[in-house]
């Protein structure tokens, strides 16, 4: 029955840094990297036809109640002064094309250019993210899995003890009672086993999820090799994130400034109405003008300037919330390097009292067949050397999961 429950097919193992790049390439917000650059090339290609000539239609129709009139009451002067119909329409085709613009498309490409920048960084912010939960599970499942070894080694020295007992019970050397609290606390080991495997599953199974790709509940994870080098400098995706920011700002800022600066522009009319520009027609007439113009905000109240003291406030700001982060960063990588060497300290005692665990162990276990002691004081000191095997993958995990948040917080994973 042991085993039967024990076996398990054999597996590709898993690689930690296959988890993060299958989850990050599964996101669903790494799509969003496709529509933010279509959206940045439909802004940019507005830009470039503010360049195209304005093309206008418009037209009205109208009717006045009264109109101008000219009457002239002179002796021998005669001179008939045509009326202004008081029905009027007109039909006009206005275009107007920009000769100088004062530099506002190529701000205007620049600003739309940085806003795009910083959306696809956020993507990287927002991936990084979901690399950091994505580990959490693996180190997660890597314990259950490191946990359910141990059981299988303490089953297996609860095997071992129940087959020597039995023949002992047999020959009427042990009691069967000693048989049997071997027996109990065998089936407490397969009933431990089984919850992990329930908890093992649904760990591997969340990761599935998040890599797109089906594991089966056998798959092992692999213990991640990462080296650790105290001069890489923060390489995270936030950083840059915050960099792109500041660039949008000083585009603002640019933007803001070159709105003030003169602007040239031609333009034309051409149109068919009643009366056209000759008021005095009231006959349907064509019409054109042609002309230049020029727009120059000589005075705006200083309001671009207020404008660009509000986006530097807003670099200040931005510039503050980076120094916060990389001093959270830090702080965190410091953290995890003191737990780290806590626990290479703690695995160096936990290799020595393994050891001692395992001789007391085997000297328990053959004094338990002579009938010395009984199985119960054996099970006391079988859990003992349980509970220095736990420990010592425990520590041995979590020396592997600073190292990983260590790269995680440095952003080099």
């Amino acid at each position: 029955m042991v085993c039967c429950f024990l076996q398990a097919k054999a597996q590709d193992a898993l690689l930690f840094r296959d988890c993060l790049e299958m989850a990050a390439g599964n996101a669903p917000r790494l799509l969003d990297r496709e529509l933010i650059d279509a959206q940045g090339q439909l802004k940019m290609e507005n830009v470039k036809r503010s360049w195209y000539p304005g093309l206008d239609l418009n037209g009205k129709a109208t009717y006045q109640s009264d109109v101008i009139s000219l009457q002239l009451d002179q002796p021998g002067f005669s001179f008939d002064f045509p009326e202004m119909p008081n029905e009027q329409f007109g039909l006009n085709l206005d275009v107007s094309q920009v000769l100088y613009d004062g530099g506002l498309s190529r701000s205007r490409r620049a600003y739309e250019s940085a806003t795009t920048e910083v959306a696809l960084q956020q993507v990287q912010v927002d991936l990084h993210a979901l690399k950091q939960q994505v580990a959490g599970i693996f180190f997660s499942t890597l314990m259950l899995q490191a946990n359910r070894k141990n059981l299988v080694v303490a089953l297996e020295n609860l095997s071992a003890r129940e087959k020597v007992l039995q023949s002992a019970v047999e020959n009427g050397v042990a009691e069967e009672s000693d048989l049997k609290v071997i027996q109990v606390e065998m089936l407490k080991t397969l009933q431990s086993i089984s919850e992990l495997d329930a908890r093992r599953k649904g760990a591997l199974r969340a990761l599935s999820v998040y890599m797109g790709q089906d594991i089966h509940e056998t798959t092992l994870l692999e213990q991640p090799v990462l080296e650790l080098n105290g001069a890489d400098s923060l390489q995270r995706p936030e950083i840059t994130c915050f960099r792109r920011s500041a660039e949008l700002l000083d585009a603002g800022k640019e933007l803001q400034q070159v709105k003030r600066r003169p602007r040239l522009f031609a333009f034309g009319q051409a149109g068919v109405g009643m009366p056209g520009y000759n008021m005095l027609n009231d006959q349907v007439d064509s019409y054109y003008m042609v002309g230049a113009r020029v727009q120059w905000n000589i005075w705006d109240w200083n309001m671009v300037s207020r404008e660009q003291q509000v986006l530097e406030k807003q670099k200040q700001v931005l510039e503050h919330a980076q120094e916060t982060f990389s001093i959270q960063v830090r702080a965190g990588i410091e953290n995890e390097l003191a737990q780290a060497e806590h626990y290479r300290n703690a695995m160096a005692l936990d290799d020595k009292m393994l050891q001692m665990r395992m001789e007391i162990t085997a000297a328990a276990a053959s004094k338990v067949d002579n009938g010395v002691i009984s199985a119960t004081e054996y099970m006391q000191v079988l859990n003992e050397e349980q509970l220095a095997r736990i420990a010592r993958n425990d520590h041995h995990i979590r020396l592997l999961q600073s190292m990983a948040n260590i790269h995680l917080l440095k952003g080099t994973l």
